[in-house]
């Protein structure tokens, strides 16, 4: 749905997660979205894989309103421009409170669309990708499709069956153009053909056949039910939607152990496959962060810096460098982002006054280090939109901060240094390392194949070209052939005959 009206001119966003062998054409999806939602979630002890529901105060909680800001400031980069745009991470539907805030702060007002598929294509899906058992996507199935229907009840929302999509999108784009006043004209016959083939059959992995299931529980009979009620529209009720919330969470109460444990084994699984709490904890012990300042014309001192405590794994956090009275004549900032090998990513910077004022933020996508260390490397440091991924790898890693000479001037006692980061150990990071270089390789075959493509086509050209120059050849010494022989007639014997 969202790859659909990307292709009839909504921005779907820039650094989008990538294809993969689930999902050859692309998710659509934001990557820094999908990150600090994945934070967010992980903040509250939850994963997207969680069928609890949400604490009830879980807006309340410590560091939500700072993954908020985080995620004001992503939209703004993702969504800049005048295009109309279209959001999509399927943790949305859990996450819709935070998101309506915001929208309400940045003025938009948002259209909903429910995309509805059969639970058990859902189901099938969640298995043949993640391995799921079938009782826990069923839950998932409903966990996540109740919230999206219980957030978005009182705004303006379509239902989209996915199978309707797939058959025949020209009457569904016309249903969304008049229910929420789109506005989007006719459609040129490039963009219709560019739809018709984005939207292949290719697209739907799993059929569901109805009345096939053994013996369904109690989840599956409540996944049926919701199915059909969104399914007639016209026929839900409000009331219905909450009898089917209020059996489903009758259903949860009883599987509670379950789900704890559940959730503790998630925990756990997770702890296995990469370093988790107490390790960080343990290996992280005594972190530090330090930023030196130095005088104009001056070099690096220990006396002339301040630290900040470092923790690892512990989500996103703001390192504060306090600067002494000793601060005076400044000629530049430097940043010690660790004192031991570290995977960092650095999603803000900013200096404030004394009174915590703002002074001066760094402007996401542009250049955050003027110099870095070689035990400091920056992670694609052309691609660093809203965040700077930093791997430090020996002992002595630093990097020049690009802080305007104006602000440094005015730094005093009292002023402070704020840097926004999440911080891991190597071997944390070494799995969506792999998982980059692997899209890198991925790129560059496509790149590759490209331009065999390319050139294979410029040689086809070239061959014809030459073609046509011999035929072009061939018919211009006909004519001067046949434009010699008129001429020897004319001034020949017989040119009173032809006259």
């Amino acid at each position: 749905m969202a790859g659909f009206l990307a292709n009839v001119g909504y921005n779907a966003g820039i650094s989008l997660l990538p294809a993969n062998e689930f999902n050859k054409k692309g998710y659509f999806e934001s990557k820094l979205i999908v990150g600090e939602h994945d934070r967010l979630l992980e903040s509250l002890g939850y994963t997207w894989q969680d069928i609890r529901p949400l604490p009830l105060d879980w807006l309340q909680q410590a560091g939500i309103a700072e993954s908020k800001n985080r995620l004001a400031h992503i939209f703004q980069f993702e969504f800049a421009g005048d295009h109309p745009l279209v959001l999509k991470d399927p943790r949305l539907c859990r996450l819709l409170p935070l998101w309506q805030g915001l929208f309400d702060e940045v003025g938009i007002a948002p259209c909903y669309v429910l995309v509805l598929r059969r639970p058990e294509e859902v189901v099938a899906s969640l298995l043949h990708r993640d391995g799921m058992p079938v009782n826990k996507a069923m839950l998932l199935y409903l966990a996540y499709l109740l919230d999206a229907e219980r957030y978005t009840r009182k705004y303006q929302r379509v239902v989209v069956r996915y199978n309707a999509l797939l058959q025949d999108w020209i009457p569904l784009l016309a249903e969304l153009d008049s229910a929420f006043d789109l506005q989007l004209g006719e459609l040129s016959p490039a963009v219709v053909e560019q739809v018709s083939q984005f939207l292949s059959p290719s697209l739907k992995h799993f059929n569901a056949v109805p009345g096939q299931q053994a013996a369904p529980d109690v989840a599956a009979r409540l996944a049926e039910r919701l199915y059909s009620a969104l399914a007639a529209p016209s026929e839900q009720t409000d009331r219905e939607m909450d009898d089917i919330r209020a059996s489903f969470e009758q259903h949860l109460a009883s599987l509670e152990p379950w789900l704890s444990e559940a959730a503790q084994l998630e925990r756990l699984k997770q702890e296995v496959v990469r370093p988790g709490p107490l390790f960080h904890k343990i290996a992280g012990q005594g972190a530090m962060a330090q930023l030196f300042w130095r005088d104009v014309g001056g070099g690096i001192s220990e006396a002339q810096s301040v630290r900040a405590p470092l923790a690892f794994g512990d989500g996103m956090q703001c390192l504060r460098f306090a600067l002494p009275a000793a601060v005076s004549n400044v000629g530049g900032l430097r940043l010690d982002i660790s004192d031991r090998p570290a995977s960092c990513e650095i999603v803000g910077l900013r200096v404030v006054d004394a009174q915590g004022g703002p002074v001066w933020q760094w402007p996401a996508g542009t250049q955050m280090f003027e110099h870095c260390s070689k035990d400091m490397r920056l992670i694609d440091p052309q691609d660093a939109c809203v965040s700077l991924r930093v791997v430090v790898t020996g002992g002595d890693p630093y990097a020049t901060l690009c802080i305007p000479q104006p602000v440094v001037d005015q730094l005093a006692e009292g002023w402070s240094v704020l840097v926004d980061v999440s911080v891991a150990l190597l071997t944390a990071s070494v799995p969506p390392l792999l998982d980059l270089a692997a899209q890198r390789r991925q790129s560059l075959a496509e790149a590759h194949s490209a331009l065999q493509d390319m050139a294979l086509k410029m040689a086809a050209t070239a061959k014809l070209a030459e073609a046509q120059q011999d035929q072009c050849r061939t018919e211009l010494l006909r004519a001067e052939a046949q434009i010699e022989l008129l001429k020897d007639i004319w001034l020949s014997d017989g040119r009173a005959e032809i006259l």
